[in-house]
């Protein structure tokens, strides 16, 4: 028995377990941070107890205060903005990934209860290549229809036309998931660098919470705390997306 409860519950484990590795490498400098404290803190002890932890040859106070105030360092700023702008490049391609494996269960489940709807009349065009390729219908079907999951309106269309779901609200948390997929696309693709495609494609993601005012030739630096916003959000349209699809292709939660 097809069980399409259980495979939505699946992914989203997944993507959180992708979530987590976001943290982390968020907070990758806490590790190091805390070994290096931990080896000096020790250090400064023995040096008390022979009295010469004041020495100016044996400042190791210096050194402490230095590490426990790394994220205030000029001179590593830049090096912290990459990171969390990576961060932002990683969450859009693991949201996209969750969201398109909801897609394909939820298309899987029509076809495998044979209640297609508005898919029964779509047309696919196959080469004998692709006819006898080990492809199965639903990956011929998301490639044939150039449906992209790292942009919010092409997910949108899909599940609308395609899964029969409602119109997913254009609020903040679906505008600043468009914000993050814009920023993605420059981040990788132009140098972080805001440009006219992104201006137009964030025109209508209003209102939003992450950076409302961007600018052409602005580079895009995103902070912990935006980060922490687009978790939130992702996380909580990619369970809506798969609570509306349990709702509808398994009510009696049992498929």
């Amino acid at each position: 028995m097809y069980k399409l409860r259980d495979h939505l519950y699946h992914i989203q484990n997944n993507f959180e377990d992708n979530v987590a590795i976001v943290k982390k490498l968020m907070k990758f400098d806490e590790v190091v941070q805390l070994f290096c404290l931990s080896t000096l803190k020790k250090a400064n002890e023995g040096l008390e107890k022979f009295g010469c932890a004041d020495h100016p040859s044996y400042n190791i106070k210096a050194m402490i205060k230095q590490i426990e105030n790394i994220r205030q360092n000029d001179s590593l700023q830049s090096s912290y903005e990459i990171i969390f702008n990576q961060c932002v490049v990683l969450l859009v391609s693991y949201f996209g990934s969750a969201i398109e494996d909801i897609f394909r269960e939820a298309l899987e489940k029509k076809i495998y209860d044979r209640k297609l709807g508005q898919l029964e009349n779509q047309e696919i065009k196959l080469t004998i290549g692709q006819l006898v390729d080990d492809k199965n219908i639903v990956d011929l079907f998301i490639t044939k229809r150039d449906i992209s999951f790292q942009n919010m309106q092409s997910i949108a269309r899909a599940f609308e036309q395609y899964i029969e779901m409602n119109e997913i609200p254009r609020d903040k948390i679906v505008n600043n998931i468009i914000l993050s997929q814009a920023c993605r696309h420059c981040i990788v693709h132009n140098g972080s660098a805001v440009n006219k495609k992104v201006i137009n494609q964030l025109k209508s993601a209003d209102p939003r919470d992450l950076k409302p005012n961007l600018k052409i030739g602005e580079k895009i630096l995103f902070n912990e705390e935006e980060i922490q916003v687009i978790i939130a959000n992702m996380r909580s349209e990619e369970r809506r997306v798969g609570k509306e699809c349990r709702s509808r292709w398994s009510p009696d939660h049992s498929k």
